[in-house]
């Protein structure tokens, strides 16, 4: 919760997460809830992976930061 409401600020805390591959579906939702652009590639790099929950949760980023975006035809 803390993490979403920095914003732009937790960015590299969750890639660095992403990196060493720790709570992956948790870390992909929050990229997603701090809604910042920069991130889409990232996220977008998780939708095929081979943990269903893993896949699920990027998918999901990715619909969350897309509505924020007024994308939100996904």
């Amino acid at each position: 919760m803390i993490l979403a409401k920095s914003g732009g600020a937790a960015i590299p805390v969750l890639h660095r997460a992403l990196i060493e591959q720790r709570n992956m579906p948790e870390v992909l939702a929050l990229l997603g809830d701090i809604g910042d652009e920069s991130v889409e590639r990232d996220l977008a790099r998780y939708v095929s992976h081979r943990d269903e929950a893993i896949a699920r949760a990027a998918t999901d980023a990715l619909r969350a930061l897309a509505l924020r975006h007024g994308g939100g035809s996904s």
